[in-house]
């Protein structure tokens, strides 16, 4: 535990003295196959007591580090794992948010084309009316009566077309802040959702990762002498 060293690669150790050195005596008990044995028992009980990885995890993503990926590449996953998160949350929750404003921006077409309508009804009323009464200040120049009924019933029609169109115009007023209502409440859905995934990307912990004397793998164990 007091001399714990980087890792090393037994492929590049020599297996002979080099230079003209010689290796030094070893104590009677470095040669002796059960101490060998024993030690090397002990040293694998000391990593199944004391041994611990902390891997980085987020738990949310469901995302895992390896002991060798970096900080900034675990959070680089996890921020790409989160976008796309975050993109089929957007499309979800827009799906039903679009459906909506094309069903107001339906309604506004309509109301729009009928709006059209009265005004060209209006239009003609008003033509009718003026005309209507025209005749009347004709004939009464001319001697000759016209009915104060048909003129009623004309300005009538016409105070009935210009209700039409006030009626069309306030509900595609109404229509228009709907759909500006709308705009907002999807732009403010997906900030929410932006903000979200964001806060789970960076949701990450640190878990332990215990061994279990099963998994624990000696590559070699023996003696060595270094220069």
């Amino acid at each position: 535990e007091d001399f714990v060293v980087e890792a090393m690669d037994p492929r590049t150790w020599e297996t002979s003295p080099s230079g003209g050195a010689n290796f030094g005596s070893l104590p009677g008990s470095m040669t002796d196959p059960k101490m060998i044995t024993r030690l090397q028992k002990d040293y694998e009980d000391w990593v199944f007591q004391t041994g611990e990885l902390r891997l980085r995890a987020n738990l949310t993503l469901k995302k895992f580090a390896a002991p060798d990926v970096s900080e900034a590449d675990f959070i680089r996953e996890c921020l790409t794992e989160a976008q796309k998160q975050r993109d089929k949350d957007v499309e979800k929750t827009g799906a039903t948010l679009r459906r909506k404003k094309e069903a107001l921006q339906q309604k506004l077409a309509k109301e729009e084309s009928e709006l059209a309508a009265d005004q060209r009804e209006l239009t003609a009323r008003t033509t009718e009316e003026v005309g209507a009464g025209l005749q009347t200040v004709l004939g009464l120049f001319g001697g000759r009566k016209r009915s104060v009924n048909t003129n009623l019933t004309k300005r009538r029609m016409t105070a009935n077309a210009k209700a039409d169109v006030e009626e069309s115009e306030k509900m595609i007023a109404l229509l228009k802040k709907q759909i500006a209502d709308m705009d907002l409440e999807i732009s403010q859905a997906n900030a929410e959702i932006t903000q979200k995934w964001e806060d789970i990307a960076a949701d990450i912990t640190e878990l332990p990762l215990l061994p279990t004397k099963t998994n624990i793998f000696l590559e070699i164990f023996g003696v060595a002498w270094k220069p």
